[in-house]
């Protein structure tokens, strides 16, 4: 019997791993511990979290917002390597419509940083993925049962580790995060407290401040804050931004941004970070597993000439993020200073986490910290140490 569609299963495999180490020098009779993993699985299981595909996607309100630019960088693969022209996907016109918009590119991430392909199971793309993976990352990948020989394997794979030129300290203290209903939670946390005033000058040094807005009635109070954690960080960058969200991902940016490049500063010392500013982040450390079921199934067909008969059999993505550091000792330096004004950047209420190829505008991995769920929580060897 004459079929009347050539099957076919498009697989689309995003993998994210966004490692942010932070080498950390002990002080004397403080064993370090990594941060505790705050989750781990799949993304049916987060209930304060989501994944989106796009960063133009509406923000839930009181949700983490994840986003990682794999699932772009493949689709992209899709676009240009297999149906050669912009997808089209009955019963998922919203995601493909952001999806073909999107404007990240290969250029924006750092080219030792990615790997990203996609083709025809009978041309070899399965082997053609193994093989640049075990020769550019050293890693052996497991793709599973590979469709018939006229499916499609779409693939991107994304590593970008980054060291701060000078470890920051453990905190060791309590430090509670509260979300944006109001709820409190215990977290882990790393930094530089007031207390270090003048010691560890080029420590505080590598933090950049890029936009700073005070309370006019106390100016120590920092009211909305972006940092550069690390200024000599290359070839990415890591931006941390305490500011009100938008709608999306995409227009938060754009704020962050808009910021940023009109952000005159003040005179020195307070445009700096100073020798007694504090500053204090959560810890971060979790894996999650995620599929796109807005793209997956046999009830949305691809409309693109040539491909009527296929679909997205699978549509997932996992991504690693880990934000920490390890070490032994950090030799402290002195500097005489007019004491100025401290500024506390903490961050301890909702704020946005974006990493960036130094000097391009797109970044390549964004995340709303909305609430507790993907926050390292403190140890119970970290609790008796504070005490």
């Amino acid at each position: 019997m004459k079929r009347r569609h050539r099957l076919g299963l498009v697989v689309l495999l995003g993998t994210a791993v966004i490692g942010v180490v932070v080498f950390f020098l002990l002080r004397a009779g403080r064993p370090y511990q990594p941060p505790g993993i705050a989750f781990e699985g799949d993304s049916k299981d987060l209930r304060e979290s989501v994944v989106v595909p796009t960063l133009d996607t509406p923000m839930p309100k009181g949700k983490n917002v994840v986003w990682c630019g794999t699932i772009q960088l493949g689709w992209n693969r899709l676009e240009k390597d297999v149906l050669h022209a912009r997808p089209r996907i009955q019963g998922a016109e919203a995601v493909v419509s952001r999806l073909n918009e999107a404007q990240l590119r290969e250029e924006d991430v750092p080219p030792d940083s990615y790997f990203a392909a996609a083709g025809f199971v009978k041309d070899g793309i399965a082997q053609n993925v193994k093989t640049e993976m075990r020769r550019r990352f050293q890693e052996d990948v497991q793709l599973g049962s590979m469709p018939e020989p006229d499916g499609v394997l779409i693939y991107s794979y994304l590593q970008a580790h980054m060291a701060f030129t000078i470890p920051f300290f453990d905190n060791r203290e309590s430090f509670c995060f509260t979300d944006s209903g109001g709820k409190t939670t215990e977290v882990s946390s790393f930094g530089i407290q007031e207390k270090d005033e003048y010691a560890y000058h080029r420590l505080r040094e590598q933090v950049v401040v890029l936009y700073l807005s005070r309370n006019k009635q106390n100016p120590e109070v920092a009211e909305e804050f972006v940092l550069d954690l690390s200024r000599d960080s290359a070839p990415n960058q890591i931006v941390l931004a305490f500011v009100a969200p938008k709608a999306t991902l995409a227009e938060t940016l754009a704020d962050v941004e808009t910021k940023t490049r009109g952000y005159t500063r003040e005179p020195v010392p307070f445009g700096e970070f100073g020798a007694r500013d504090v500053l204090l982040v959560p810890n971060l450390n979790w894996e999650i597993r995620h599929h796109f079921s807005e793209l997956e199934g046999d009830d949305k067909p691809f409309l693109n000439p040539g491909f009527t008969g296929y679909h997205f059999a699978l549509a997932a993505q996992t991504i690693r993020f880990k934000l920490d550091r390890s070490g032994a000792e950090l030799a402290s330096e002195f500097k005489a200073y007019v004491k100025p004004m401290a500024t506390h950047y903490v961050f301890d209420r909702p704020f946005l986490i974006y990493i960036k190829k130094r000097g391009r505008d797109r970044p390549f991995f964004v995340l709303w910290v909305d609430n507790a769920e993907l926050l390292s929580k403190p140890q119970d060897s970290e609790r008796k140490l504070a005490r």
